[in-house]
């Protein structure tokens, strides 16, 4: 067990990375806020895989994480790859035949690819059932026609990473300032001023 696993963070939550060293290799030039806010993946070795909205990833250490917007989970029906690799033995007749609802199991979403007509083209996933993840990180599926039609009209890089047939991709998770953010800088502002204000009503003591 290390400090990765021990935060339990939910997958696609929005998590603000603090190195400054990690965010100039990601080529981050700014934006509404300083540091920026990438989908969590998965834990590896030790470290937090995370990707921006437009599908750079980067492992970081947990000291480098300064906040975590938690996320709901993104669940569709996924072919687990074993399951997959199986039927590509079967004919063509066969596959047809065999094909049904009990082929999927349901799976975590982590990101996706779109084509150029932006329909969603590969799945990503980590399924909710240890024994089909094969590997840490997340792999390409199949998912049912429902889960892809489902995703269609809500992968946006809001949500989870999306990787755009020649997009250019986008830096941070969040495009606004955070509303408690604000609400912190304008508490902080009126005490500043209401201290200064005070401050200068006190009557100053003379010399004489």
């Amino acid at each position: 067990m290390n400090l990765a696993s021990l935060l339990s963070i939910p997958p696609l939550s929005k998590v603000q990375v603090a190195s400054r060293a990690v965010i100039r290799e990601a080529g981050f030039t700014g934006g509404p806020s300083t540091l920026p806010f990438w989908f969590f993946q998965c834990v590896r070795d030790g470290l937090l895989e995370l990707r921006s909205p437009g599908g750079y990833m980067h492992r970081v250490s947990p000291h480098d994480v300064c906040d975590v917007v938690p996320a709901e989970p993104l669940i569709v029906g996924a072919m687990p790859r074993a399951r997959f690799t199986e039927r590509l033995r079967l004919s063509a007749r066969e596959r047809q035949l065999s094909f049904g609802p009990h082929l999927f199991e349901p799976a975590q979403v982590m990101w996706v690819t779109k084509d150029k007509w932006a329909r969603v083209d590969s799945v990503y996933v980590r399924f909710l059932s240890e024994e089909h993840n094969h590997d840490p990180a997340p792999i390409a599926c199949s998912v049912t026609d429902e889960s892809r039609n489902f995703l269609n009209a809500v992968a946006r890089r809001d949500r989870l990473p999306v990787v755009k047939y020649g997009d250019h991709p986008s830096s941070c998770a969040i495009s606004r300032e955070r509303r408690e953010y604000v609400s912190a800088r304008r508490r902080a502002g009126t005490f500043l001023k209401s201290t200064l204000k005070g401050a200068e009503n006190v009557a100053v003591p003379s010399d004489a």
